[in-house]
């Protein structure tokens, strides 16, 4: 598998953390334990950073015209962009 592949799909998971992080900041059902400390971690630090990471990949690629497309799906591609911009309005 390439890189690019790999961390995409690590981002995404990221960013499932991401939201489970968000929901637990806001609802009152999260448990205050391990596991979710590792998702608030996942989801607020690594995400954003590995989202970032990612979009600067992403474009390299694309302006090296390096083909994007056959080891990232498309769709996988855009879900962790807006993820990325969902967590850019967020935090600015």
């Amino acid at each position: 598998m390439e890189k690019l592949a790999f961390f995409s799909r690590v981002a995404l998971i990221c960013n499932g953390c991401f939201v489970l992080a968000f929901l637990a900041q806001r609802l009152p059902f999260a448990s205050n334990g391990f596991m979710m400390s590792t998702v608030i971690v996942l989801g607020n630090a690594v995400s954003i950073a590995l989202n970032v990471i990612m979009g600067v990949w992403y474009l390299l690629r694309n302006i090296s015209g390096m083909a994007v497309s056959p080891p990232v799906p498309r769709w996988l591609l855009m879900a962790n962009m807006l993820f990325l911009v969902f967590q850019l309005m967020i935090f600015l």
